[in-house]
């Protein structure tokens, strides 16, 4: 009779237990029938302006779609490797927005992204001449050439393996995109912070041109500083030498009163007289033939 009994409960205690799985799953069927479930992604940390959003930065949750607004994104591509606006970091367990992401093509201050530390950004202007085949992620050599008046040409390389950030048009626009008007008005380059001052005195010196490096693509070594002549001859203000360009000098023309005598104007002897800028000009000693021969004579 105890056996029966306790059969019987066992075999009550499965019915329930059954009978809560089913209306468990019937329930989030049902749920799922009536409100339509979909992904949504939420930031997983704090992340700062201008970051770039990677896939561990996501946590993926599922909401009702009546909750989900249309610029939300719910699909991973529309997320990993773009990066959050500049006016504002995404807090964590917040949803991404379209509004908040850039891809690199759509920031306007894309090349800053690019640098590695220490680095900052260059910009030169150039032309379809001196760019020649250059293009944006190439590694290019930095020559100047250097022409003075009376002074011999000085030419050769300052910087080697230049990182290429972009070439744009007069607009600013890529020169890839389809908009730019396709000729290269300005190069911006990945160099070290300790050469700005080197590429300033160089483009103001001279003349400044790109050449493709012997490994254009190569991702190594950048922006190289070249010891040789031509950087030492550009740099050595610094040393406290002063570089004279004849092309600089200017002429300026001897300031003579019309009243002063002819002869006073090249009379070396008129430069030994004390000039005091308070006294008359009147109270000034009249220079006689007779003291001159005294002063020879005392000498």
């Amino acid at each position: 009779m105890r056996k029966k009994l306790i059969l019987k409960g066992a075999c009550v205690a499965a019915c329930v237990s059954l009978l809560l799985t089913f209306n468990y799953v019937l329930f989030h069927v049902f749920v799922g029938y009536r409100v339509h479930l979909v992904p949504v992604f939420l930031a997983a940390r704090d992340i700062m302006p201008r970051e770039k959003i990677k896939a561990e930065d996501l946590i993926e949750v599922k909401i009702p779609e009546a909750y989900v607004l249309d610029h939300a994104c719910t699909k991973k591509t529309e997320i990993i490797g773009r990066y959050t606006d500049i006016q504002g970091k995404i807090p964590a367990g917040s949803p991404f927005y379209r509004s908040m992401l850039k891809s690199e093509e759509e920031m306007y201050d894309q090349p800053v992204t690019q640098l590695k530390e220490g680095q900052t950004v260059y910009t030169l202007e150039t032309s379809m001449t001196k760019l020649g085949t250059v293009l944006a992620g190439m590694r290019v050599d930095v020559h100047v050439t250097i022409a003075g008046r009376n002074e011999p040409v000085r030419s050769g390389a300052i910087l080697n393996h230049v990182r290429v950030i972009s070439v744009r048009d007069h607009k600013g626009a890529e020169i890839n995109d389809e908009n730019s008007s396709g000729v290269p008005y300005m190069v911006l380059l990945a160099v070290n912070r300790d050469d700005l001052d080197l590429l300033a005195k160089a483009e103001a010196a001279g003349e400044i041109r790109l050449f493709p490096a012997g490994r254009a693509y190569d991702s190594e070594a950048e922006a190289v500083r070249c010891d040789n002549e031509i950087t030492a001859y550009i740099l050595q203000e610094d040393d406290g030498e002063e570089v004279f360009n004849p092309s600089e000098a200017v002429m300026i023309p001897e300031i003579v009163s019309e009243d002063a005598p002819d002869d006073s104007r090249t009379d070396p002897e008129m430069t030994d007289i004390p000039i005091d800028p308070e006294q008359p000009a009147e109270e000034y000693p009249e220079v006689t033939g007779e003291e001159e021969t005294m002063t020879e004579a005392g000498e």
